[in-house]
């Protein structure tokens, strides 16, 4: 209940025209753990052009795509070879986030603009590759 709380707080305080980056691999975690307050949060980033890139497992694409494709905020690459398990990492502006859905599922917030833009260029890397094997 207070992870749902912290990102629909997240969604309703952010600025307008951020953007996020999101390691998935366990979309089925995260839509649990939101439970009926995905569709909220989802329209939220929305309103605010949080533009999301998230990058899955293969495995991941059909639950994916029966979530969020229909928001115009979301770009997503799947790449067969990324593991999926039971954990997500987000980068947000000056964070990043560490997801385990496991029971009780956890977050671990790292604030620093120095390590959130360290995470997002190894996330640029990966979100390259999954370009070129598309």
């Amino acid at each position: 209940k207070q992870i749902r709380q912290f990102e629909l707080d997240y969604a309703y305080d952010s600025e307008a025209n951020g953007e996020e980056f999101i390691i998935g691999g366990y979309s089925q975690g995260f839509a649990d753990l939101m439970g009926e307050d995905l569709k909220e949060y989802l329209e939220e980033k929305e309103k605010k052009n949080i533009k999301v890139f998230y990058l899955g497992s293969e495995n991941e694409r059909s639950l994916y795509e029966k979530t969020v494709l229909s928001h115009s905020n979301q770009e997503r690459r799947f790449m067969k070879d990324l593991p999926q398990g039971v954990t997500h990492m987000v980068i947000r502006k000056g964070s990043v986030l560490f997801y385990s859905f496991l029971t009780p599922p956890l977050v671990y917030v790292i604030k620093s603009e120095t390590v959130a833009e360290n995470y997002k260029q190894l996330f640029l890397m990966l979100w390259n590759m999954a370009g070129r094997i598309l």
